[in-house]
């Protein structure tokens, strides 16, 4: 079943949410209330709860994605969801509805296919745990030096996105590593990415994170990783490579006894490199290819069927 908004220019909000009883109906309403002429969306993900009901009750439309992930729900949300632009935000009421029509706003007028919310913690914000600080500080140093992309708050989960970029998205993710393949798409696309200043704010008294700091970093990480290597093979594995032939060099020219294994080991390294040189010079070629399938993509994307 396909869901498309009724007007040209429509802005359809998607709301993933797993067992967020508590804030979903203040989400919906919130939103309804920034962008009246808004179709609101919520992607229920298996909750156990009373999700589903406040939902409804609250008018927004509710679509059911039983796999488990954010990752998840927003891919079904994307394939079955037709609008001009796309706005993802939480439901546990932690972001600043107030923020949506410059997002969107940015998006109509052109001057971006990404907008991405830097989240600002109020003055009555409880703090943050130090380890989602730290990695959210980390993983967005990483991104912007791997991805070449000016972003402050990459793991930021409210973003407003054009069409044609949500259309030529082959997501991928499965979790919460969805925000850094969206950031990556931006830069495989080469578009324009914006940022806007957002407050946060603590979680309903009734509602608890479903983030787990070392379960989904190290999946984030993984998800960076992975990324990184279809992104950019040349990089990746001529890394590997000059590494190999460095380790190689370092072992030939060491002042430790030449053994027979020292030797061995110096040649199987050269081997390595070798392979590792050869592998990213194919996929960086498969990479292009791909990188142009995509953006015909984008490009076809512009405008709703």
């Amino acid at each position: 079943m396909g869901y498309t908004t009724a007007n040209r220019n429509a802005v359809a909000v998607v709301i993933p949410c797993l067992n967020e009883e508590a804030s979903v109906s203040r989400v919906v309403r919130d939103f309804k209330r920034e962008l009246p002429d808004a179709m609101i969306y919520v992607i229920d993900n298996g909750s156990t709860d009373a999700t589903i009901v406040e939902a409804k009750n609250s008018g927004a439309i509710v679509i059911s994605q039983t796999l488990r992930g954010k990752g998840n729900a927003m891919r079904k949300a994307f394939a079955v969801i037709d609008a001009d632009i796309f706005v993802m935000v939480d439901g546990d009421g932690t972001y600043d509805p107030s923020s949506v029509k410059e997002m969107v706003s940015i998006i109509e007028d052109d001057r971006a296919d990404l907008v991405i919310a830097n989240r600002t913690y109020s003055v009555n914000s409880t703090p943050q745990r130090t380890g989602h600080v730290v990695g959210n500080r980390l993983f967005s140093w990483i991104v912007r030096r791997l991805f070449s992309l000016n972003i402050d708050d990459v793991l930021s989960g409210y973003r407003a996105m054009s069409r044609r970029f949500v259309k030529s998205l082959p997501l991928m993710s499965r979790g919460f590593e969805i925000e850094v393949e969206l950031s990556a798409h931006a830069s495989l696309l080469r578009v324009e990415v914006e940022k806007v200043e957002s407050s946060y704010f603590n979680r309903e008294t009734m509602s608890t994170s479903k983030l787990r700091t070392v379960r989904d970093g190290l999946r984030i990480a993984l998800a960076v990783f992975r990324i990184f290597r279809s992104f950019a093979p040349a990089r990746f594995f001529g890394t590997l490579s000059g590494l190999s032939l460095l380790t190689s060099v370092i072992l030939q020219t060491s002042i430790v006894d030449q053994t027979s294994t020292v030797e061995s080991a110096s040649i199987a390294l050269v081997v390595i490199c070798v392979v590792f040189f050869t592998i990213g010079v194919v996929l960086s070629s498969q990479s292009r290819i791909q990188r142009q399938i995509l953006r015909l993509a984008y490009i076809s994307g512009s405008s709703a069927n």
